[in-house]
């Protein structure tokens, strides 16, 4: 291939090989966004509806790679796969011990828990639970 400085396969050649990894981020910044992302999911800071890489990490002091990075290696799943999988996670415990929240429609559950629609929370609830989230409350009401 003939290298030239205009040719956009060589210039996405060099982006990919100048990607950053996990091994370009010090030990100590890694370990700052561990502890960060430790104290974000205890406060369950996820719950905020419009979250992105970019807020969360100005918020964390820190840049959108290198939380990307973070997330990517040691959550082992996409950014946007962690926020919605905690998310999911804190519905499906707080619809098991909460009876109040039950009595919620689905839009209105999306809503607490930081979904724009609720066509969007109730298909990653269904691809994390493999049940809709009606009936998944459905079986929780008949239960008790």
């Amino acid at each position: 291939m003939i290298e030239t400085k205009n040719n956009p396969v060589v210039a996405k050649e060099k982006a990919v090989k100048n990607k950053p990894s996990v091994t370009n981020i010090s030990d100590e910044v890694r370990d700052h966004l561990l502890v960060k992302l430790q104290k974000f999911e205890e406060s369950r800071g996820y719950l905020k509806s419009k979250l992105n890489t970019k807020d969360l990490a100005k918020s964390f002091g820190s840049n959108s790679s290198y939380l990307s990075i973070v997330v990517n290696t040691y959550k082992q799943k996409s950014f946007s796969q962690y926020i919605n999988d905690l998310c999911i996670d804190y519905a499906v415990a707080r619809l098991q011990t909460d009876t109040k929240f039950r009595k919620y429609t689905v839009k209105a559950i999306a809503q607490e828990i930081g979904f724009n629609t609720a066509e969007a929370f109730a298909k990653t609830f269904y691809k994390n639970t493999g049940i809709y989230p009606s009936y998944f409350i459905k079986q929780l009401e008949s239960r008790d």
